[in-house]
């Protein structure tokens, strides 16, 4: 099976609807699907065209559904930045789409 000619032909998801639950509000039942063995090389063959170019733009201590980093590896990145350095947290969610970044990075300088 060539791969790349069947990701470029189709992009609709063969889905099997393997079982269905009810959901919490009791009102319809949904179907759950799951992917096939070709939907899951498709997105396979995806990943590894846009993984390495996208892992090398991103913040090297970005933890976040990253490939060979964990929660335990921020929590450790947070405990050695706030014991050997001097720190700042600013707390911008309140204020978000009014905050100027330029008048928070004056301050810290």
């Amino acid at each position: 099976m060539n791969l790349s000619r069947i990701l470029r032909e189709t992009s609709k998801q063969n889905h099997y609807d393997g079982c269905g639950f009810q959901n919490p509000a009791g009102m319809k039942k949904a179907g759950m699907g799951i992917p096939t063995i070709q939907d899951r090389a498709k997105q396979a063959l995806v990943k590894s065209a846009l993984e390495p170019e996208w892992e090398s733009r991103f913040e090297g201590t970005s933890y976040g559904f990253r490939p060979g980093r964990s929660a335990q590896d921020a929590i450790a990145r947070i405990y050695l930045c706030i014991n050997h350095s001097d720190y700042y947290v600013l707390d911008a969610d309140i204020a978000c789409e009014t905050f100027r970044s330029e008048i928070g990075l004056q301050c810290l300088k």
